[in-house]
């Protein structure tokens, strides 16, 4: 997902306002994180966590999911990871660490 937003938006104000959408957007069990700010490429950011239940047609849960939204640069850019026996805090501190380890040339 790349999504553009206003040039008077802050990393943490465009997390916010899609953090209060999302959880709506993706399931009615899903749930979103704070939002934290950091630094990307020496540039303010935001990053925030989404995790919530994968439902089949039937409405049972047959595994997790777990989304990673990073602003920065007034765009929004998502990790998605999904797991049918749950998402390791490994896999989300290694998706972070690649996100980080980018070079951004935008």
């Amino acid at each position: 997902m790349h999504t553009v937003y206003g040039p008077q938006a802050t990393a943490h104000s465009i997390a916010q306002q899609h953090a209060a959408a999302i959880a709506q957007e993706l399931s009615p069990d899903a749930v979103a994180g704070p939002v934290s700010d950091c630094r990307v490429g020496g540039e303010a950011a935001a990053v925030l966590g989404v995790s919530g239940d994968i439902n089949s047609g039937a409405g049972t849960a047959n595994g997790k999911f777990f989304w990673i939204y990073v602003v920065h640069n007034d765009l929004l850019f998502e990790v998605i990871l999904a797991g049918t026996g749950g998402i390791g805090n490994q896999a989300i501190q290694d998706s972070l660490g690649m996100i980080g380890s980018l070079t951004w040339t935008f």
